[in-house]
């Protein structure tokens, strides 16, 4: 098996600890456990659960938007193929600790992608830290699936959680397609 991507960028001096503070790929990074993303998670969802939802999905988009701009800007990113930019952040996301990511469908006309993280922590640590879910619990990465696909394929983009390891199921499933337009009302 390679070098993860983690490795590969600490060996290359893309991962550093400038003036106390974690740098990766030219950005700052804090680092902290799963249950405390998971508890504000929660504190949203207690507030208001359909803006939770929102607003853990934008946050999941604007990551990763500001992540392509960065690596357009700092690694060339912008030069390979849009097929080679997925495979690189979906390697990315594995650096983030979203788990092991593998493509059930990969077809992009029609769109129709699928997606399972068969280990993904959030959803191991949501079933020890709150037991099993009656939903999926992932919006933030879906946000982040919805982000990456929108501004590389230049497409209205919705990803949808399927199957989850929180509410029970083996692996954590995510649709990809294009966002239906609303039809307006005259």
């Amino acid at each position: 098996m390679g070098e993860n991507l983690f490795t590969k960028l600490l060996m290359s001096g893309r991962i550093t600890f400038d003036e106390d503070r974690l740098k990766i790929l030219d950005a700052f990074q804090i680092i902290f456990p799963i249950s405390t993303f998971l508890k504000l998670r929660q504190i949203l969802l207690e507030k208001n659960e359909s803006s939770a939802v929102l607003i853990l999905k934008e946050l999941g988009r604007y990551q990763v938007v500001q992540a392509l701009h960065r690596y357009k800007k700092n690694l060339n990113l912008d030069k390979i193929s849009k097929e080679k930019t997925i495979e690189f952040m979906i390697q990315h996301s594995a650096l983030m600790g979203f788990g092991k990511i593998s493509f059930i469908n990969f077809d992009i006309k029609p769109l129709n992608i699928i997606i399972n993280d068969i280990n993904n922590p959030l959803a191991i640590e949501y079933k020890v830290l709150y037991g099993i879910s009656k939903k999926p619990i992932d919006e933030y990465f879906a946000g982040l699936l919805e982000g990456l696909y929108s501004e590389i394929l230049q497409k209205n983009i919705e990803c949808k959680e399927t199957l989850c390891i929180a509410k029970g199921d083996k692996v954590c499933q995510f649709e990809i397609m294009e966002k239906k337009s609303k039809k307006s009302k005259n």
